[in-house]
């Protein structure tokens, strides 16, 4: 993977997602001015949406508001860390129990719950929903992916396992993967970049197969 073709792929994501890199622009200036409650309940009800409708009347706001404090303070040593460069095997048990914590939370989920975490620290945790993760099927449509094709994307069996574990595992192959890449934007942080990356590269092109992902996400 040359540094020109992740930012054409960049780009391209720039091109064809307008409406959610708007969203999630205005969901990180939402927590600038301090406004994270809201901010949160924005992005999963766009970019959670599959799972957070069913429970949009019911959801335990406070007890929200709640974890991510506790989650904020859980993750302070990672506060300064930057994805290219952070030793993920130093934090495997805080990160792993970060993300079940959160994928505890009905609405939330396994996809909600990286979501969640790169909210949380936009330069260290990547998102990813279930193509990303490997539980697209049928399975085989992965093989005819140009980024599996090419040898750049060949985790074990295409499929990480949706807890922290699996999120701690995809966060170590990610950063293998992506060594040496820069984010091509001011804008953009790195890991924000990979997400873009992984999402042209693995989730739109098997969208444009069909076949299904077993939680209904894209």
């Amino acid at each position: 993977m040359t540094q020109d073709e992740f930012e054409r792929t960049i780009n391209a994501f720039d091109g064809t997602e307008s409406m959610r890199g708007n969203i999630y622009y205005r969901v990180l200036d939402l927590i600038k001015a301090n406004f994270v409650v809201e901010a949160h309940l924005l992005f999963l009800s766009t970019w959670n949406f599959a799972r957070f409708r069913y429970v949009i009347t019911s959801f335990d706001l406070p007890a929200y508001e709640a974890l991510l404090q506790n989650l904020s303070d859980q993750l302070q040593p990672l506060a300064r860390a930057d994805f290219a460069s952070v030793n993920f095997d130093q934090y495997r048990e805080m990160i792993s129990d970060s993300f079940d914590r959160l994928a505890a939370v009905n609405g939330v989920e396994f996809t909600g719950a990286a979501k969640v975490l790169h909210l949380l620290n936009p330069r260290v945790f990547l998102m990813w929903d279930s193509a990303i993760s490997g539980w697209h099927t049928p399975r085989a449509d992965y093989h005819h992916l140009q980024v599996v094709r090419s040898g750049f994307w060949t985790p074990p069996n295409y499929r990480f396992a949706r807890s922290g574990t699996g999120y701690h595992d995809f966060l170590v192959y990610c950063q293998s993967r992506f060594s040496g890449l820069v984010s091509p934007s001011p804008r953009k942080t790195l890991a924000k970049c990979i997400d873009e990356f992984n999402y042209c590269s693995i989730t739109k092109c098997l969208a444009d197969r069909g076949g299904h992902n077993n939680q209904g996400e894209i």
